[in-house]
């Protein structure tokens, strides 16, 4: 069988995707993987994916670009001939599942990764994203969210009918690679302070994006700086997605560094090594999918503070795991943070476990795995 897995990077890809990749290699599958070439694609090709590069402008309005975009997911559909086709976010979704119908291919699903900033406002690019959708996904097999909320919204706003909605347990997170007992590293080698051991750290990890909360984040931090000083600290790890109409210009970043409020840590190929130095993993986010740092904080038994959005609050449970705090809401979640500096010792381990057991329990890779099986198995 040949299976075709179209995505915005190859990166998302290899670090979203690879337990699953390499289950149906596994299987003696022929695994096509097309998206933009980038660092991760010779460790797909490694694997044993074939990768077809193609050019995706992800926060494009170009009408030119996106029926370039249509005709070369045909031609390329038409040349491999797949019997199964996975597309994941906003424009493999729509244009890629009508290329498939083009191309004669019905097994197909979209995979909508999370809403993105287009259903965040109510404006044109929004009302153009619905009528896209609706054109579209009417050629899919079945189109998979990672959570109720955003299932609920194709429903209500009438892009699909509910027997087509299906609902997948996130993209899967390896709890045994995200442990803490799988960690082995040397923290000499880290662009991690030497701090007290008394002190509170905090970890964002995202793209320098405004709604993944960046701002509300170095703001909570300018508060309770001022209260704690240096027993606190707040760090930021992700890249830097200047061409991003959302992102968050370096120079605001570098004036927070300079001012003593966030330490940015860049990017990293291995995340549990900044995640296992922290004591709490923040991401006051806007609206996600299912996000992936929260479930890799909590696998390793990290507590966790997030917005009570779409996403999150499928991840966080209040009092449980960590805390939910208003979205956009800079009082909200220095309450919480200042909350959690104020946990004693055992209050954070029971927060950690109950975190690791839950995400275990319901966000597996083996979980995500046997859908996948089953939405073969019924094509």
């Amino acid at each position: 069988m040949r299976i075709a897995f179209v995505a915005n990077t190859a990166w998302s890809m290899y670090n979203f995707r690879k337990n699953i990749l390499n289950y149906w290699l596994a299987q003696g599958y022929q695994i096509t993987v097309i998206a933009p070439f980038d660092d991760k694609t010779s460790l797909l090709e490694k694997m044993g994916c074939i990768c077809i590069n193609i050019d995706i402008q992800r926060q494009g309005t170009n009408p030119y670009a996106d029926a370039k975009l249509l005709y070369s997911l045909y031609y390329i559909y038409k040349e491999i001939k797949p019997n199964f086709i996975f597309h994941y976010t906003i424009k493999p979704n729509i244009y890629g599942s009508i290329a498939a119908k083009l191309a004669g291919v019905s097994n197909n699903v979209a995979i909508t990764t999370g809403l993105g900033s287009a259903f965040i406002k109510n404006n044109w690019i929004t009302k153009i994203a619905k009528f896209l959708y609706k054109r579209s996904l009417c050629y899919t097999k079945y189109v998979y969210f990672l959570n109720q909320d955003d299932l609920n919204k194709f429903i209500q706003y009438k892009i699909i009918p509910i027997e087509k909605a299906k609902l997948l347990p996130s993209e899967g997170v390896d709890t045994d690679f995200f442990s803490l007992s799988a960690i082995d590293i040397d923290i000499n080698n880290l662009n991690i302070p030497n701090n007290a051991k008394n002190q509170t750290k905090f970890l964002l990890i995202a793209r320098m994006l405004k709604d993944k909360g960046i701002v509300e984040y170095a703001e909570s931090a300018k508060i309770l700086k001022k209260k704690y000083g240096n027993n606190i600290e707040f760090n930021l790890l992700g890249a830097i997605d200047a061409q991003n109409p959302n992102a968050i210009p370096i120079s605001q970043i570098k004036s927070w560094q300079a001012q003593g409020i966030i330490n940015y840590l860049g990017t990293a190929n291995d995340v549990r090594i900044y995640i296992n130095e922290s004591d709490c993993v923040v991401l006051p986010s806007y609206l996600e999918g299912i996000p992936r740092t929260l479930l890799e904080g909590a696998s390793m038994q990290k507590p966790l503070i997030a917005s009570d959005v779409s996403g999150c609050k499928d991840v966080v449970k209040h009092n449980h795991n960590g805390y939910l705090c208003k979205p956009k809401s800079v009082d909200d979640l220095v309450f919480y943070l200042d909350k959690f500096i104020n946990l004693d010792h055992d209050s954070r381990y029971n927060m950690g476990i109950n975190g690791r057991n839950y995400v275990r329990d319901n966000f597996s890779d083996d979980k995500v795995i046997k859908e996948y099986i089953s939405i073969l198995n019924e094509a």
